[in-house]
């Protein structure tokens, strides 16, 4: 959460955009290449957005 300077529940690929000193390393699920759909919380954890 240091790094992304987010708060716990929140945390999402979305918040990459604040590591600055590119110290987070992103690993992702093999499954997730298949999914029809990605839902995340941007940011903020009482919203939720979907990508198709």
């Amino acid at each position: 959460m240091t790094h992304l300077g987010l708060t716990p529940g929140s945390v999402s690929p979305f918040g990459l955009i604040n590591d600055r000193d590119h110290s987070v390393r992103v690993v992702l699920d093999r499954d997730l290449k298949s999914a029809s759909r990605l839902s995340f919380h941007p940011n903020i954890n009482t919203v939720t957005f979907t990508i198709a």
